[in-house]
């Protein structure tokens, strides 16, 4: 073998994004959907919606940190549109 070292340090693999957990997830969820369950920034955006019966799925990214989730809500009441005449 040889004792050779190279001429430039070996580049380090890019730090990994740590996952949504169920303890961010829970948060994320209590609060509303109102921060980043990342970096608890505000400034989020909605992408379009799914549909899928009564369940629709929306990506959302953050403006701040860049990371993005999937919200999903439920279709769980109606309520009367009283604007509505007849």
């Amino acid at each position: 073998m040889s004792d050779h070292k190279p001429a430039f340090p070996p580049q380090r693999r890019a730090s990994r994004k740590l996952p949504l957990t169920e303890r961010m997830a829970a948060e994320y969820v209590a609060n509303g959907g109102a921060q980043c369950p990342f970096c608890r920034s505000s400034e989020l955006e909605g992408g379009s919606q799914d549909a899928d019966g009564p369940t629709i799925v929306q990506k959302i990214k953050c403006l701040a940190c860049g990371r993005r989730w999937y919200d999903v809500y439920h279709l769980v009441a109606v309520m009367p549109d009283d604007s509505e005449e007849g």
